[in-house]
């Protein structure tokens, strides 16, 4: 059976109700200001690049194949175990290895619910000898976690899933929304910089990347018994990156996918190309760059009202790190491969003449917004809505 696809404005409630106060709360995505954020980014880049071109070797990465499923929500019964193991029979490629119950830091969230950490067996990537994906999960008190939705959550360079968790405040909107969120966290191991490797995204870095994301989220769905048609995937900067990859390569796995000041999608082959492509975007069709990082059932064309990719692509117009033109070339990629190549967008100017002022635009097939695209005019490198105290 097809997965049928949610309403758009279902995917990032946070992002739907806190972009009116984009600018005010906005914040650095980790635990410095926005402004060091963008320098932190540019200098990683610039400097795994040169280690690149010295080695003359690549970084990573981004794919995964996609295969038919429902899509999931939080952790069933996690709030009341001690610790959890996933069936190993569960998935046998990629086994989860433990998941430890830990009290929720004051730095990863307000919220009031149960911050587990775990490591999920992976395949070696490039850079590694022993293949493993450490990740956090996040179950609201405020209801039983069975059959809630995921959102899976992809932080940036620099970062840890704490500081996603804490900048985002997106455990505090779990628990009042009621929802699980799943925070993967790059191996320095992989990356130095535990950047996402979006901008290699060949089999083995990347695509591998996005594999075993794609897979975690499988295996935490099914060992909290959350619902599979209600799973999505989000990112900022170079999550957006790798939540992308992970969405069109595993496009019925998802049920929809938010990116917050991402890349467009395919330009980059290196670690160099990647940081021309944040400030840039890309010179090339962006419709051509997806034949390199599609999934077998994601399509152009194939994806119908009951199967669609909804994205949502909010991008500040002040970014120093990646140029706002990507934006509009992410969206030229999502309607794409939703079908929707010559629809006009519904355009709401919101908050106007104030700092949070914003734009929306809205592709719609039918009563049903597919893509979503949010332009603030004063957000720099940061997490829209997020907590301005987390610096």
């Amino acid at each position: 059976m097809p997965r049928k696809s949610r309403p758009l404005t279902r995917l990032m409630p946070h992002a739907a109700t806190g972009i009116a106060r984009l600018q005010r709360r906005a914040m650095k995505l980790a635990t410095t200001s926005a402004t060091q954020t963008a320098a932190a980014h540019a200098k990683t880049l610039k400097t795994a690049a040169s280690k690149s071109t010295a080695a003359k070797a690549g970084t990573g990465a981004v794919p995964a194949s996609p295969r038919k499923r429902r899509v999931g929500g939080p952790v069933a019964g996690a709030t009341k175990a001690g610790s959890a193991a996933l069936n190993p029979g569960a998935l046998s490629a990629s086994p989860l290895q433990r998941s430890v119950r830990r009290g929720v830091p004051a730095v990863a969230s307000a919220a009031t619910g149960t911050w587990m950490a775990g490591a999920f067996s992976t395949p070696p990537m490039q850079g590694e000898l022993i293949g493993r994906l450490d990740y956090f999960v996040y179950l609201p008190s405020s209801r039983p976690a069975a059959g809630l939705p995921l959102i899976v959550m992809l932080h940036g360079c620099s970062q840890s899933a704490s500081d996603l968790a804490a900048g985002t405040r997106m455990n505090r909107l779990a628990e009042r929304e009621g929802f699980a969120v799943l925070y993967p966290q790059q191996s320095r191991g992989a990356q130095s910089h535990r950047c996402w490797r979006w901008f290699q995204p060949e089999a083995g870095v990347g695509a591998a990347e996005a594999d075993a994301i794609a897979n975690l989220a499988d295996s935490v769905t099914q060992q909290y018994r959350l619902d599979p048609e209600r799973r999505y995937v989000a990112g900022m900067s170079a999550g957006a990156g790798m939540a992308a990859l992970v969405a069109l390569r595993h496009a019925h796995r998802f049920a929809a996918v938010a990116m917050h000041s991402g890349a467009v999608v395919g330009a980059a082959s290196s670690t160099s190309a990647g940081l021309s492509t944040m400030r840039r975007g890309t010179l090339r069709d962006p419709l051509t760059l997806l034949a390199g990082v599609l999934g077998a059932n994601t399509r152009p064309g194939r994806l119908e009202d009951d199967a669609a990719l909804p994205a949502l692509i909010l991008q500040g117009m002040r970014d120093p790190v990646v140029a706002p033109r990507n934006a509009e070339q992410l969206t030229k990629q999502f309607l794409h491969v939703n079908g929707m190549d010559n629809e006009t967008p519904l355009t709401t100017e919101l908050a106007v003449a104030t700092p949070d002022a914003y734009r929306r635009l809205d592709y719609r097939r039918g009563n049903k917004t597919v893509v979503r695209g949010c332009e603030n005019a004063q957000l720099a490198h940061a997490w829209a809505g997020g907590d301005a105290a987390q610096r």
